[in-house]
């Protein structure tokens, strides 16, 4: 039975990434849309649902994370703008570089969905807005934390969900 909520999970998510897709699709043909605005918007989508994911299950599904760098590949791919390509491109890298020794140093305190959630994050958002969403989105769970902490919650050892503080990150520095 659990098998099959997870997966009916999985599915309302998927719908709601194709049902948002074209909505947004819509908005690249009006006037002063650009491709920057559509992937913003998808990114928010993607990390809405990695977050209710991360929230339910402490994991974060891989094939939300394969499609969502097959779509930022295509849609730089098609943005035909090599500066926006390079921006986007550093973004997905610099997250790798930057999170990738915090996994090994943490010993999986911060996961592998993580780090892979965040370099979607760099590609579809740009390497300027990435360190933004990653200063805040540390600031945040720093925050949280500490609240638990001192309400008694949770201790230094607790662990919390990061892909819901990275999706806060996100909205706020778009907004």
């Amino acid at each position: 039975m659990m098998q099959w909520k997870k997966s009916k999970l999985y599915l309302q998510t998927v719908i709601l990434f194709i049902i948002c897709l074209g909505a947004e699709t819509h908005i690249l043909n009006t006037e002063n849309m650009g491709v920057p605005v559509f992937m913003t918007s998808v990114l928010l989508i993607i990390l809405l649902a990695a977050a209710c994911c991360d929230l339910k299950n402490r994991t974060i599904p891989i094939w939300l994370i394969l499609i969502s760098m097959v779509f930022g590949v295509i849609t730089l791919g098609l943005s035909r703008s090599p500066t926006l390509i390079k921006a986007h491109i550093v973004g997905g890298f610099l997250a790798f570089l930057i999170i990738a020794p915090l996994v090994y140093i943490t010993k999986g305190q911060i996961g592998t969905g993580d780090l892979l959630l965040l370099a979607v994050t760099g590609l579809l958002s740009g390497w300027t807005d990435l360190l933004n969403i990653l200063f805040l989105s540390v600031l945040l769970s720093g925050v949280f934390s500490i609240l638990l902490i001192v309400l008694k919650k949770g201790s230094s050892r607790s662990e919390i969900p990061f892909a819901p503080f990275i999706f806060l990150a996100t909205a706020v520095v778009n907004l």
